[in-house]
């Protein structure tokens, strides 16, 4: 947490506090961690965005998208935000759950937000897997007859997203990050932002 708070220019201290403290609360502030996942995409990062589902439900957390000038470069991120207090692993329910994101999702996007390219997207205390991420893309790859990307971001690498983005307003960029295939690195960042 110290060194988000050392390396942010644009983000309150109290905010990276409490939400990294949700994060790391397992089920006790679960709720809470995804609504303020919410708002930091929504009211922070920029994205126009829905709240869905929540702890149990079957839909994801959120549902954001990018509308540019331009549509080829408008997209939105099917949102799943885990609070593990000892981090979060792709296991078979969360792939299972996450591909059924996919498929009803897209759809929803496409047809109601008129987005025709979407991204899975995962936020968690911190990502303790091993390839499965990849194994994940991998398998959504051969799975749909649409492309559908993404990615799995530790709640600290997402605040230093949260804060780049206010200097650089740049959402093309900000989307090749969510489509990375793998988790988003603090080098991924720096060399984008």
């Amino acid at each position: 947490m110290d060194y988000v708070i050392d390396n942010t220019k644009n983000l309150d201290q109290n905010l990276i506090e409490k939400i990294v403290e949700q994060s790391f609360s397992g089920q006790k502030y679960c709720k809470e961690f995804e609504d303020s996942v919410f708002d930091l995409y929504n009211k922070v990062i920029g994205f126009e965005g829905i709240k869905l589902g929540g702890v149990g439900n079957t839909e994801p957390d959120s549902l954001f998208w990018y509308r540019a000038s331009n549509d080829d470069d408008s997209y939105g991120l099917i949102v799943d935000a885990k609070a593990y207090s000892k981090g979060f692993r792709i296991n078979t329910n969360s792939s299972r759950q996450m591909n059924d994101y996919i498929y009803k999702f897209v759809n929803k996007l496409q047809d109601e937000y008129k987005i025709n390219r979407s991204h899975y997207h995962w936020v968690s205390s911190k990502y303790i897997g091993n390839g499965d991420i990849e194994d994940f893309a991998e398998n959504v790859k051969n799975m749909y007859f649409f492309e559908s990307r993404g990615s799995i971001v530790s709640i600290s690498n997402a605040l230093l997203i949260a804060d780049r983005i206010q200097t650089h307003r740049d959402f093309k960029k900000l989307e090749s990050l969510m489509a990375i295939q793998r988790e988003i690195l603090q080098k991924d960042i720096e060399m984008l932002f």
